[in-house]
């Protein structure tokens, strides 16, 4: 089960505007910034990364940007932050997570970006022992 992208767009009162937003759990980033290939499981003992792409209304606004990932029990097992002016009209964070065999739990996890604390997408992945 993997919800791959969400689309978010945000009301008038929000100085966030935020066209699309696609989230992605991959198993690494490319030397050009992008996912190597989707997955939908993983298995406990790998890293994984949690990448999303953002499109703009318009240009060049400042934003914090949040990244998620959710353990299959509701615990957060990591935040990423960033700070950044926005230079062109999509954006691209990722998040890695190194799973802790014998610590984190089997089962369907999940991967959240914000703007400025406003979730824009999320995508669920399945975590197994194999």
């Amino acid at each position: 089960m993997i919800l791959i992208s969400s689309f978010f767009y945000f009301s008038k009162k929000s100085p966030v505007k935020i066209v699309s937003a696609t989230t992605y759990i991959t198993d690494k980033i490319t030397g050009k910034n992008k996912p190597n290939k989707v997955i939908e499981t993983v298995n406990i003992d790998q890293t994984i990364y949690g990448y999303v792409k953002w499109d703009f209304e318009k240009n060049k606004n400042e934003y914090q940007s949040q990244l998620k990932i959710t353990d299959s029990k509701g615990r957060v097992a990591r935040i990423c932050m960033h700070d950044t002016k926005q230079q062109s009209y999509s954006m691209v964070w990722s998040c890695s997570y190194k799973f802790k065999k014998g610590l984190d739990s089997v089962g369907t996890w999940k991967f959240e970006a914000f703007i400025d604390g406003k979730k824009t997408s999320e995508t669920f992945f399945t975590v197994k022992n194999i």
